[in-house]
């Protein structure tokens, strides 16, 4: 409820003009494409570094790609502990949690080994990410990104 309170006012109006692909609200991505957009501009002026808009453009989106992958690992990691407890299923957070992780698990469920009692998806989903994380990292820096956190 807070976070569609404080994000409809901007998303809403966008989002008549960047209608969602399937589930994907296209203007949040932007929004959020445009805050780190920004936020690079800031840190640039800050540092006396000349600005290149296609150099914000592309740091933008590397950035935004490299944010998402640090996202999608965080609430793995969130999903691997609440499989250790028993969350109520009826609980809000616990919905986002497993709406969100489920679709990035579901390819890694099908990897051996089957006979064990522990899925091992948030693992090989872990490594995955952490792995394609790290080739980001390395394409910024080939691209000469601005900023770009550590990974």
């Amino acid at each position: 409820q807070f976070v569609y309170k404080f994000t409809n006012p901007v998303i809403g109006p966008l989002m008549r003009v960047l209608r969602p692909y399937r589930k994907l609200s296209l203007a949040a991505v932007f929004v959020a494409w445009l805050i780190l957009v920004a936020e690079i501009a800031v840190i640039a002026l800050i540092v006396g570094s000349p600005i290149d808009p296609l150099r914000l453009l592309t740091d933008g989106f590397v950035g935004l790609l490299f944010y998402l992958l640090t996202g999608a690992l965080g609430l793995i990691i969130i999903f691997a502990l609440m499989s250790f407890f028993s969350p109520a299923h009826g609980n809000p957070a616990v919905e986002v949690v497993y709406g969100i992780t489920d679709p990035i698990l579901r390819p890694f469920n099908r990897i051996p080994p089957h006979s064990w009692p522990v899925s091992l998806s948030p693992l090989y989903a872990i490594l995955a990410i952490r792995i394609a994380m790290i080739f980001v990292s390395k394409l910024a820096s080939a691209l000469g990104a601005f900023a770009l956190p550590l990974v």
